[in-house]
């Protein structure tokens, strides 16, 4: 049996009985200090019942702000932070409509892909080719004849050397 069943079982036994704190607390091997904790654990049981009351009235629509304003009409004096941690506790969710979607008859793509206007092989030939293939600009001639300077004079180099 835990402590607070036993707290709840002494405060119903004073009320019938008129045995001292003491000796009920000593049968059931509880301490006071135990006893006491437990009691005062719940310190908010009214407001619970108020906010749930509050919250049940308002058919599950309205939320802690509303239920704080009503509580603050009644004298209650407690923080919001206090309204939503018990509403949270008592599971108190506010029903939110869900949005329907929009119709849409869009069923996604009904045939191929039409063929792209250029085919690979004219890509390649463009990367390939300085500018246009059919017409080479002039800074592709200008390296034309620097690749072949350099291979003439590399040629000559190497002919030196070997004599």
């Amino acid at each position: 049996m835990s402590n607070m069943e036993k707290t709840v079982l002494i405060d119903k036994l004073r009320l019938e009985t008129d045995r001292p704190l003491r000796e009920l607390t000593g049968s059931l091997r509880i301490s006071k200090s135990s006893y006491e904790y437990c009691r005062a654990k719940d310190r908010h049981a009214q407001l619970r019942a108020d906010i749930r009351r509050i919250f049940d009235g308002a058919g599950g629509r309205r939320g802690y702000r509303y239920v704080h304003n009503e509580l603050r009409e009644e004298g209650a004096v407690v923080s919001e932070k206090v309204v939503r941690r018990l509403m949270a506790e008592e599971g108190c969710r506010v029903a939110y409509l869900k949005r329907r979607r929009r119709y849409s008859s869009y069923r996604g793509e009904i045939s191929d892909a039409p063929p792209t206007w250029w085919s690979a092989t004219s890509v390649r030939a463009v990367r390939t080719s300085c500018g246009s293939p059919t017409s080479p600009s002039s800074n592709c001639r200008a390296r034309r004849r620097r690749t072949s300077a350099r291979s003439s004079t590399a040629s000559t180099a190497s002919s030196s050397r070997g004599a």
